[in-house]
């Protein structure tokens, strides 16, 4: 019986932690999001006002390869 070889090779991943909260537009007087992306590995954190910018910025870093702020 043929098996598939077992890779010992550590798989590499990513973990992030986003908080999403609501605050007041003050100007505009209408509520806003607000986003936190955090690595929990490192304790990193940014702020985005926009859910569009977190994902941005999620798919630059795994796309960029820097094993540096990969969680492992």
């Amino acid at each position: 019986m043929d098996e598939s070889p077992v890779t010992k090779e550590t798989p590499r991943y990513q973990t992030y932690l986003v908080t999403c909260w609501q605050e007041r537009d003050e100007v505009m007087g209408t509520a806003v999001w607000r986003f936190r992306l955090e690595t929990p590995r490192s304790g990193h954190r940014r702020i985005f006002i926009s859910l569009e910018q977190v994902m941005s910025t999620i798919e630059m870093e795994l796309q960029s390869g820097d094993d540096s702020r990969r969680d492992q």
